[in-house]
């Protein structure tokens, strides 16, 4: 609940959120046992004096003050102590490796930084992310851990504390190996070029010397002499050398030295191997005693909190005879004494003893003032679900009455605890129940999201299934439908985006109907002009549509009943569309197939050859896109604009052509050599022509189905046509040559009494008709055998 304060001044705001803060850390707090404050506080006091004593940076008494802080400090929150803690510790471990120039030999500067600032920052920020108290302890293990190995007599028992920790904080131990591994690895590695070092002067093949292969496992009290020292004083010039000998290993040109730590490297490499498989080796034999420990303590009826001390020990056991064992197969070196072994196995079952004793679960030590705070804050976000679920009733046709019901019981609970709080109602003992059944509030209100969510992801998809499914049935009838990009389905997504993602799908499926309802309208409009004018002036199933569209919330019944509609149209008319179709492609063909003709064209029609051919490229083109885009029911109202195109072509070639005709035809009519001369004029196809014209010139009069046929009918006139032209072109030449040949016949007759095809200059056929044209106009004169094409005079 949100109160707003008349007259708050500015800070007011800050106040708040520091009261918040306040109380947040104080719930925090009683949360954290003191006993497991007082452990932090003594381990990290003991890890943190130990690791800034024996990596020195800080002159005594120093590091044990350091240490006190750092200490005191994560008692309260270690996340503002460990990280510093860390830092200071990395800082020290790189200071003491300089001496071998560790750094400085393992690269170019760029490699030396990014080997710097990972060392540091793996020292600094994990105490940031893993800042509980228990992570510090883990942290602290670690540490110590490694600073043993410095100690000849307690060096073994780095194992037993990781194997402790291991047992008693499951996953947080992993923060103890790292802390180990951080400290131990480089320092071993330092011992180790020592030991190359000195094993070289005795012989130049030393690596065949016993025990020379690389140690994972080793006390460093050698190490520990030759360690640098730490600030004489705490001042400008005693740091600046520490800072010097740090930034020199990146800076500097690394000396020449016979032996350097990249020797080294290559055989702790050559070793990884085997020093890979003695760690699975522990981890499959301590994973197999756990198993068989846990049946016979079952089957004994025994406690299994016996079980960690005993997965302690037998780690240990297990990880130093291993070790013993194996060193020489799998090429590394490890130094332990069978005396060691049983006193690390016996200190790893008693480090492992908190585990019997310590109840570490967090104690509550709730107010009236936590509950009241707690019942708020469950409140407000009961009251922005309450908010959220509105909007899904408002806006989405999804049942959510069940959760509505689960939040109103919720919101009473709330109420009544909040009534009760107020009213000083609960007793001193009853609070830690009542904050538990609080937190319990808070998961069910957390699954009342969760549920939510749930439920939206499920009608998202459905809906999404929808509208893709029926995208891809309306396509497949060819409907031409505008498809909305749609954004690809997240699993992880706020209620209000996945609310609005599913409102635009709605959205997007309602204009999906509209344009297939238009379509069906137009489709069921021409079938019923077309092939059916029985049927009724509107279809049942598209006013279905039309009334589920205004009615439903969802669009999908619309468009089952559509589909419906045009499968059927599609099922019973198929054999009449098929054929209309057929009639437009075989129409629209006979004009595409003239580019076919080029040399014919261009013969007969002249200069109206470029007017055909562009009609031609017009016809071509609405081929190509009826192909491109068959006409089927879905789209049928494609039917109309490409017959009216396809009237259009037609109309205009038939028109240049039948100019063609009328002109040769006069052309023809004066060159006769007499007026009686009968000519083969084709005055049935003029009519025709004439009559496909008038029909072109009122569309409107005629029906779609009229047109359709009329249209396949003046297309078949077409090529008559052309076959006219080319005869009348033929004897439109023959009659404008006739005057030459008149003269050569007359020539040779005077030559011959009698002439044939072949006592003239010309082609036999041409010939031909040359003599019979002579003779149509001088019959009385001359005689013609028709049979052998011979001219002669008439005898008197």
């Amino acid at each position: 609940m949100k109160f707003k304060l008349k007259g708050a001044k500015p800070t007011s705001g800050f106040n708040d959120w520091y009261k918040k803060q306040k109380t947040k850390r104080a719930t925090q707090r009683a949360l954290v046992p003191t006993m497991l404050r007082v452990v932090t506080f003594a381990l990290t006091l003991a890890s943190m004096i130990l690791g800034l004593s024996l990596l020195p940076l800080f002159p005594q008494p120093l590091p044990i003050i350091i240490a006190f802080l750092i200490a005191f400090i994560a008692y309260e929150n270690p996340l503002f102590s460990l990280p510093i803690g860390g830092a200071l510790i990395g800082l020290g471990l790189i200071y003491n490796i300089s001496k071998v120039n560790f750094i400085s030999t393992l690269g170019d500067q760029f490699v030396r930084e990014v080997v710097v600032f990972t060392f540091l920052f793996v020292f600094t920020i994990l105490p940031i992310f893993f800042h509980k108290h228990k992570a510090a302890i883990a942290i602290d293990l670690g540490i110590i851990a490694a600073i043993l190995l410095f100690f000849g007599q307690a060096y073994f028992l780095a194992v037993p504390l990781i194997f402790a920790s291991i047992v008693v904080f499951k996953r947080l131990s992993i923060l103890t190996a790292v802390y180990y591994g951080l400290i131990s690895t480089p320092l071993l590695m330092m011992q180790y070029l020592g030991f190359i070092i000195d094993a070289a002067e005795v012989r130049t093949d030393w690596w065949v010397l016993p025990n020379s292969s690389p140690p994972i496992f080793a006390p460093l009290t050698e190490l520990l002499k030759s360690l640098q020292e730490s600030m004489i004083q705490f001042r400008l010039f005693d740091t600046s050398r520490v800072v010097y000998a740090i930034t020199e290993q990146v800076t500097q040109t690394p000396p020449l030295a016979d032996h350097t730590i990249i020797e080294v490297l290559s055989h702790y490499l050559d070793s990884v191997p085997g020093i890979v498989l003695f760690l699975v080796i522990i981890a499959v034999l301590v994973s197999a005693t756990v198993i068989v420990m846990r049946l016979v303590l079952k089957q004994a009826n025994v406690s299994e909190r016996i079980l960690p001390p005993i997965t302690a020990a037998v780690g240990t056991l297990a990880f130093f005879i291993c070790l013993s064992v194996l060193q020489g197969p799998l090429a590394f070196e490890a130094k332990i004494e069978s005396g060691k072994i049983a006193i690390g196995t016996i200190a790893a079952a008693v480090f492992a003893l908190p585990a019997l004793y310590i109840d570490q679960t967090p104690k509550r030590g709730a107010t009236v003032d936590m509950i009241a705070q707690k019942a708020g804050e469950l409140l407000g976000k009961l009251e922005g679900f309450e908010k959220t679920l509105q909007k899904v009733q408002e806006t989405l046709p999804v049942d959510v009455s069940s959760l509505k019901v689960k939040m109103l019981i919720l919101k009473d609970k709330l109420n009544d605890t909040l009534s009760k709080t107020s009213n000083q109602f609960y007793e001193p003992s009853e609070i830690d129940d009542i904050f538990s059944q609080l937190e319990v509030l808070g998961k069910e209100i957390a699954n009342l999201n969760t549920e939510l969510d749930l439920s939206l992801k499920a009608y998202q998809m459905l809906v999404e299934g929808e509208y893709s499914t029926w995208i891809g049935r309306f396509q497949d009838l060819g409907v031409q439908v505008p498809t909305t990009q749609r954004k690809n389905f997240q699993q992880e997504l706020p209620v209000e985006e996945r609310i609005t993602q599913i409102k635009e799908t709605i959205d997007a499926g309602e204009n999906l109907v509209k344009d297939v309802l238009k379509a069906a309208e137009q489709a069921y409009s021409l079938i019923r002009e077309m092939y059916d004018p029985k049927l009724p002036e509107e279809s049942q199933a598209v006013a279905f549509a039309r009334e589920q569209l205004v009615e439903n919330t969802t669009p999908w019944v619309a468009s089952n009943s559509l589909f419906t509609a045009l499968n059927n149209w599609r099922k019973q008319y198929r054999v009449e569309i098929s054929l209309s179709i057929c009639y437009l492609q075989n129409s629209i063909s006979v004009v595409a197939s003239l580019s076919d003709q080029c040399d014919l064209l261009r013969s007969v029609l002249g200069k109206d050859f470029s007017k055909v051919m562009d009609i031609v490229r017009r016809a071509e083109n609405l081929e190509l896109d009826v192909k491109k885009n068959p006409i089927t029911v879905g789209n049928f109202i494609r039917t109309k604009e490409v017959l009216q195109a396809s009237l259009d072509i037609v109309r205009d070639i038939l028109a240049v052509l039948n100019e063609k005709l009328i002109a040769l035809e006069k052309s023809i009519d004066s060159l006769l050599p007499t007026e009686e001369y009968l000519w083969e004029k084709n005055n049935v196809l003029s009519e025709h022509i004439a009559f496909a014209t008038g029909i072109f010139l009122e569309p409107s009069k005629h029906q779609p189905d009229q047109a359709l046929a009329n249209l396949r009918q003046a297309a078949s006139y077409i090529d008559e046509c052309l076959s006219t032209l080319a005869r009348y072109k033929y004897l439109e030449e023959i009659l404008l040559n006739f005057p030459i040949a008149e003269i050569a016949i007359i020539d040779s007759l005077k030559q011959k009494p009698c002439i044939s095809v072949h006592d003239l200059p010309f082609e036999p056929k041409i010939a031909e008709d040359y003599l019979r044209l002579f003779y149509s106009k001088r019959f009385r004169d001359y005689s013609l055998d028709n049979q052998s094409v011979t001219l002669m005079r008439a005898s008197k």
